[in-house]
């Protein structure tokens, strides 16, 4: 029994037909080599595309946050403006009534 030989399709080497996936009778146009390549390849931009997608969450968490920061801020300055005035009435009455 000979072995027989096959062109790859994606790397052009002519291969054993041992170096390539069977799909039913018949044998994959690229050899397990490039098969294995293209998996790892379309494995790493999924990856990336899952890295992108926690970067915009983030990114989005973040200008939330923020956004909560700076209105809670906000209310603390209208607070302590409210505090100031209403303690320089009193001191200006207390003052004036001494007076």
């Amino acid at each position: 029994m000979s072995i027989e030989k096959k062109v790859c399709t994606k790397c052009l080497v002519e291969k054993d037909t041992l170096e390539f996936y069977r799909k039913g009778n018949r044998i994959d146009s690229w050899c397990k080599e490039c098969k294995k390549k293209k998996r790892r390849a379309k494995y790493l931009v999924g990856l990336n595309e899952l890295n992108k997608q926690d970067f915009n969450r983030l990114k989005l968490f973040v200008k939330l946050m923020t956004s909560r920061q700076a209105q809670g801020l906000e209310s603390i300055n209208k607070e302590l403006r409210n505090i100031i005035s209403k303690s320089l009435k009193t001191s200006s009455e207390d003052f004036l009534d001494t007076g």
